[in-house]
């Protein structure tokens, strides 16, 4: 059950993932209004170096990009959320809600380079890019995971008593039956929701 945990938590992520198709950064000494921008997120650039090449955006677009991320992140709220969330200090409600409003910013300006920026041609090409990562992610996470409890079974193998391991055995039979029963009543309450939508 934890492993098929591991592996919605993985789908859900990479799901979103694809939406995140546009990322931009300042350099390290920019001129004033000069940003460095990427197309891909690092993990991306990182197993494809060179990849937002793939792209060719013209000098136009490439314009256009620069100028949709100054216009969103140049914004005072921005900036201001930004710093709470490199101040060290911050609470966590502060980061919370800068967190949000960075986040907003970052959709504000995922959907301009959406909508303004890139071809519908591109826009199918960087899609695509994402999915084959993820695809190639959600069963490396699998994999992994599927080795982590196969290895750290056979640890324990050597590590436990017979005693222990019917310990274990009763504690993992426990688990999964409230798992199950969880699940029953989250279907049940479901059912009953659905049930109470119709008669309105």
């Amino acid at each position: 059950m934890r492993l098929r945990s591991v592996v919605a938590m993985a789908l859900a992520v990479s799901q979103l993932s694809l939406f995140a198709v546009c990322v931009a950064a300042e350099e390290a000494a920019p001129e004033k209004g000069k940003v460095s921008l990427w197309i891909f997120e690092n993990q991306i650039r990182a197993a494809a170096p060179g990849i937002d090449r793939a792209i060719k955006l013209n000098d136009e677009q490439k314009k256009k990009l620069e100028t949709a991320y100054n216009e969103v992140f140049s914004a005072e709220s921005v900036q201001a959320a930004s710093a709470v969330l490199q101040n060290k200090e911050s609470t966590l409600a502060e980061r919370q809600e800068a967190g949000k409003a960075v986040g907003a910013a970052r959709a504000a300006f995922l959907k301009r380079c959406n909508d303004e920026v890139f071809t519908p041609e591109q826009n199918e090409q960087i899609t695509k890019i994402y999915a084959a990562y993820n695809e190639v992610r959600v069963a490396a996470q699998k994999e992994l995971a599927q080795k982590i409890v196969t290895g750290f079974g056979e640890k324990l193998g050597t590590i436990l008593s017979p005693e222990q391991k019917d310990e274990v055995a009763k504690g993992k039979a426990e688990f999964q039956a409230a798992v199950k029963a969880a699940i029953e009543k989250q279907k049940e309450q479901q059912a009953a929701k659905e049930k109470e939508a119709k008669k309105e």
